[in-house]
């Protein structure tokens, strides 16, 4: 059974920076010279490079930790940091780049027992071979699990606070210089506590933004936001499902790509299952939630298990918080086992 690669690192921010970066050095290399020559950046990779600095110089300010793991992991890889840097801001490349991708059911009391987080990650085919997991054990004790690409990279993950990040690319229309969304993400794994999380998650000098869902034992909230606004939605019933779209009718003036099909089917078919199940809904059930393929059980690009022409389900991540238990599958989970990958 293939399995996404997994790492242990620990020590210092720039410590485990540089052990992910020595140990995933091919693919990071590889992955490097791919931004070099993509097509699809708004610039030159050169006149990119040379806005980095007005990106760089925020999270650094704020986030100083972020920075130190970067410059490991270019050292640890052999890389220029700035050019590392420049590699996750996804600001510089047209909105339509990225396949808007990833669906996330939670459930917490009273349609579960448990909080629960269910996420499937969509992405394009290609990315399934920059997969990793880290374990990060820092040295004040901090300890985190996540899953992503390149390492440093992340789409999910889970801290020993029990605070989970997950959540959703969305396309907003109001870009500006700032902290970028990716390192955004990253940084809300800093966070001990929810509203020290959301705080991150909305940030003044965020130069954009994804759909941060994040989730702490009895609460979750999705931080809807673009660069300039933002909105929190909460659950209904215990139960918060979304997609790739705006829905908070705060934020659907921000909105890129209006009646995106795909995201809205998906949301939609994830507020039926979870609604109709039956209650408690268990980790089991919510793991099954990400097989589903809708009514017709037919699998294409709008179903909850992603099979679309240009963006699949590359991997899926459950967690259960009150038992601390963290699960993920390589590939779809229609197709592929969950296995348990990390302990809160």
């Amino acid at each position: 059974m293939k399995k996404i690669p997994f790492l242990s690192v620990s020590g210092s921010h720039f410590e485990c920076g540089f052990q992910i970066g020595a140990h995933f050095k091919d693919i990071i290399r590889r992955y490097v010279e791919f931004c070099r020559n993509d097509s699809t950046l708004i610039s030159p990779w050169r006149d990119c490079l040379d806005a980095t600095p007005k990106y760089l110089a925020p999270t650094q300010k704020y986030f100083p930790e972020i920075l130190e793991e970067i410059n490991g992991v270019a050292q640890g890889a052999e890389l220029n940091p700035v050019e590392l840097f420049a590699t996750g801001i996804e600001e510089f490349y047209s909105k339509f780049y990225h396949i808007r991708a990833c669906t996330d059911i939670v459930t917490l009391p009273p349609a579960s027992e448990h909080t629960l987080v269910a996420h499937n990650n969509d992405l394009t085919s290609v990315i399934i071979g920059y997969l990793t997991q880290v374990e990060w054990n820092f040295d004040d004790g901090t300890k985190m699990y996540t899953i992503g690409c390149l390492g440093y990279g992340i789409s999910a993950g889970v801290n020993n606070s029990k605070l989970v990040l997950s959540g959703n690319e969305l396309t907003p229309n109001d870009i500006k210089v700032g902290i970028p969304r990716a390192y955004i993400a990253r940084a809300i794994l800093l966070a001990k506590d929810l509203d020290s999380a959301i705080s991150t998650a909305t940030h003044p000098d965020r130069a954009s933004a994804y759909n941060n869902i994040i989730t702490v034992p009895g609460k979750t909230v999705s931080v809807e936001a673009s660069a300039t606004n933002y909105d929190l939605l909460y659950p209904q019933n215990g139960i918060l499902v979304h997609s790739n779209d705006y829905v908070s009718s705060k934020m659907t003036a921000y909105e890129g790509e209006p009646s995106y099909t795909s995201s809205i089917t998906r949301r939609n078919r994830g507020i039926e299952i979870a609604t109709s199940a039956s209650k408690p809904i268990d980790l089991a059930t919510i793991k099954a939630f990400l097989s589903d393929h809708g009514k017709l059980d037919t699998k294409n690009d709008d179903t909850i298990c992603r099979h679309g022409k240009n963006s699949i389900t590359v991997f899926g991540f459950a967690v259960d918080l009150e038992n601390g238990v963290v699960e993920a599958t390589y590939g779809s989970p229609c197709e592929n086992k969950f296995e348990k990958v990390w302990q809160v």
